[in-house]
């Protein structure tokens, strides 16, 4: 499988971010591109728009969303796949940042709502 294209982000925009599948569940992988020190952004993570890129081709805006006493989440609005499924909003615990090449790889853990 191809991995989707992100866009480069134009200046204080957001980072593109890409999903392997048409949508998020426990499990699912996000990769953000463009973070200037992944090591220390996996490390401490800190509030961030990104651009959320599925491998059906949609794109939405999403926000990591970090709190110290409660960890990472990330929000996603309600969107509708290609195939047409719509899907509510919903929020995204982050279980693990992990460096992966020159990204950072957030695993998703159950959803909150």
């Amino acid at each position: 499988m191809s991995r989707p294209a992100a866009s480069v982000p134009a200046e204080g925009g957001p980072l593109p971010a890409v999903c392997g599948h048409t949508h998020l569940f426990r499990g699912a992988r996000v990769r953000v591109q463009g973070v200037a020190d992944p090591a220390g952004f996996a490390a401490r993570p800190r509030p961030l728009e990104l651009e959320l890129v599925f491998s059906d081709g949609v794109v939405l805006t999403v926000e990591l969303l970090v709190a110290e006493d409660r960890g990472a989440v990330l929000s996603v609005p309600a969107y509708t796949t290609e195939a047409g499924a719509g899907l509510p909003q919903r929020t995204w615990p982050v279980r693990e940042f992990t460096v992966r090449d020159a990204d950072v790889e957030l695993l998703l853990d159950a959803r909150l709502d």
